[in-house]
């Protein structure tokens, strides 16, 4: 949650509502070390309601897209969730059912 604090142009209040009503949808949950993991309802609702980069970015601190390089803040933010899309039938086996982790593709044939 820090983590999202730091980067996201929103108080704390906000982000727990968001964060609620985001549980509560089913897009998003909590493992046992409070991680914030996206569900497979949530990569669903981001896939058929892809935000745009204008939607996006006033919501984002301009410190938090200078330390990502010399891209251009809309192309890693496009790239990041069309990568988290594209992988998004990769399960991560520390997850819980039914969540997805574009991190830890799953094993298979060599």
């Amino acid at each position: 949650m820090r983590y999202v604090e730091a980067m996201l142009n929103a108080g704390l209040d906000e982000l727990f509502f968001v964060l609620w009503y985001a549980k509560q949808r089913g897009w998003v949950s909590s493992d046992d070390k409070s991680n914030l993991l996206i569900t497979v309802q949530g990569m669903d609702y981001l896939d058929c309601n892809r935000p745009s980069a204008a939607q996006v970015l006033p919501h984002i601190k301009p410190a938090s897209i200078a330390s990502r390089g010399q891209e251009a803040p809309t192309n890693v933010l496009v790239a990041a969730l069309d990568a988290a899309l594209a992988n998004r039938a990769f399960k991560n086996e520390d997850a819980p059912a039914g969540t997805v982790s574009a991190r830890t593709p799953p094993a298979g044939p060599n």
